[in-house]
């Protein structure tokens, strides 16, 4: 009985050295190779599928991993860093709106148009429009 009071407290402490890890900040390091394989290939893999594939783990693993540490899902991470770059491409350059769809994998550039407006709430078009550093002469 003794054994098993001593066990329970053990496990007890365990877990909540485990809960304050989560906590602190420390983030999975799944979740870590996670983000730095988005940041080497977002222009290549867009779905959480090919990064599990990649990275030799289940799409639930990596889902858990990341959320734990980010709070969000590897989706919307992806998508993340995919919108970043073509808010820069737009922002930053001349290229031809399907140039930049190229540029970040997608295979139509309607395709990318409808991720552009669902991901950041306004057309490329417009973003470009609006939020374009003035030229200086």
């Amino acid at each position: 009985m003794v054994l098993q009071l001593l066990l329970r407290a053990v496990l007890v402490l365990l877990e909540r050295g485990a809960a304050a890890a989560a906590d602190d900040g420390v983030e999975d390091p799944l979740a870590t190779r996670f983000r730095k394989e988005v940041e080497r290939r977002f222009t290549e893999l867009h779905t959480v599928a090919e990064y599990a594939q990649v990275l030799g783990h289940s799409i639930r693993t990596i889902s858990r991993a990341v959320a734990q540490g980010n709070g969000t899902s590897p989706k919307q991470l992806i998508d993340r860093r995919i919108a970043l770059e073509a808010q820069r491409l737009l922002g930053y350059t001349d290229l031809p709106v399907a140039r930049i769809a190229e540029r970040l994998g997608f295979t139509e550039a309607t395709n990318f148009s409808r991720f552009f407006q669902r991901t950041t709430g306004i057309s490329a078009t417009r973003f470009r429009t609006e939020r374009r550093p003035p030229v200086r002469r």
